[in-house]
C-alpha cells in the first residue's frame, strides 16, 4: 500500500445521571441526545454532493468537491456494564462513527458538520430540562488519520518504490504492481507519509483476529 485514506473515527458519548421512568420529565435521557444527532447526521452532506460546503468554514481551505468522502454511523449502544431494563433512563449512550476520504480537508469538513449534529443532541435535550440536571457529552478519540496520496510524478521517480519494484522483480521474476489512489487503505503509515517520511505499507495477508479491526481493541 502506498497510497492512504484519511479517516476519523470516535466515539461520542452522552452520559446523564439516569434515573428511574418515573423521573422522565425531570432527569434528560442520553437516548434522547444520540436519537437527535442522528437525525442530524442522517441529513447531511458530503463535499462531493455540496460543494458549496468548502466555502462553510474558512479556516479549512483544501477542500476538493472531485474527492469522495464517505461516513456513516457505525454502532449505537449503552454502557452493558451498568443495570438497564425497560423502565430505565439510561445513563450513558454512544454513538461511533467513521468518515474517509483521499483528502484530509474533506474529512475535517464532514467532521465539522458532524461535531455539529452532536452538540445539537446535548442542547437539544437540555433544553427541555430545567431542573438543573444536565446532560454532558464527551467524544473519545480512536482513530485521526490524514490522508496521502502520492502524485503520478512522486510514483514514477520515488528511489523507494524503485528498490522495491527491484527487489520484487529478483524474487518473484514479475514487476510489482503499484495499487492506484482508488485502492488507499487507512492503516498507522498514514502519519509518517503525511509528514513526509516515504512509507509503504506491506500486508501478508494476517487480519485481525475475529475481524473488529477498527475497534478500541
Amino acid at each position: 500500500t502506498i497510497h492512504y485514506l484519511g479517516s476519523h473515527r470516535y466515539q461520542i458519548a452522552y452520559t446523564g445521571p439516569g434515573g428511574s421512568v418515573a423521573d422522565a420529565k425531570t432527569i434528560p435521557n442520553p437516548a434522547e441526545a444520540a436519537a437527535t444527532a442522528i437525525s442530524c447526521i442522517a441529513k447531511l452532506k458530503a463535499p462531493q454532493e455540496d460543494p458549496s460546503l468548502l466555502e462553510k468554514y474558512p479556516d479549512i481551505t483544501g477542500g476538493d468537491a472531485t474527492i469522495k468522502t464517505t461516513y456513516t454511523v457505525g454502532l449505537v449502544y449503552a454502557d452493558s456494564s451498568k443495570d438497564y431494563a425497560a423502565g430505565k433512563i439510561p445513563t450513558d449512550v454512544s454513538i461511533e462513527v467513521d468518515m474517509r476520504s483521499n483528502n484530509t480537508d474533506n474529512i475535517l469538513i464532514m467532521d465539522r458538520q458532524m461535531q455539529e449534529c452532536f452538540q445539537d443532541g446535548v442542547d437539544t435535550v437540555n433544553a427541555r430540562y430545567t431542573g438543573g440536571v444536565q446532560l454532558a457529552k464527551e467524544q473519545r478519540w480512536y482513530g485521526d488519520r490524514p490522508a496521502y496520496v502520492l502524485t503520478a510524478e512522486q510514483m514514477s521517480t520515488s528511489p523507494m518504490l524503485a528498490a522495491i519494484s527491484y527487489a520484487h522483480q529478483k524474487v518473484n521474476g514479475q514487476q510489482l504492481k503499484l495499487t492506484d489512489p482508488s485502492s488507499a487503505s487507512s492503516v498507522n503509515s498514514n502519519v509518517p507519509a503525511a509528514i513526509g517520511i516515504p512509507t509503504v505499507n506491506i500486508n501478508y495477508g494476517k487480519t485481525a483476529a475475529n475481524g473488529q479491526g477498527h475497534s478500541f481493541n
